[in-house]
């Protein structure tokens, strides 16, 4: 979803999750692996699904 360019809120809505769990739980991503922002994060994952199907 955060590939899709989904707001927290938006995430949250769709999941039927609180957005302050999803706020929470981004963050703690963040923090874990020392990133930045979304882009960040986006692009990590982007680039893990191509390395994996290589």
């Amino acid at each position: 979803m955060l590939t899709s360019g989904l707001s927290d809120r938006e995430i949250a809505d769709t999941l039927h999750f609180s957005y302050s769990y999803v706020s929470c739980k981004l963050c703690r991503m963040f923090k874990k692996y020392k990133l930045k922002n979304r882009c960040h994060l986006v692009a990590i994952f982007v680039h893990s699904l191509y390395s994996s199907n290589a």
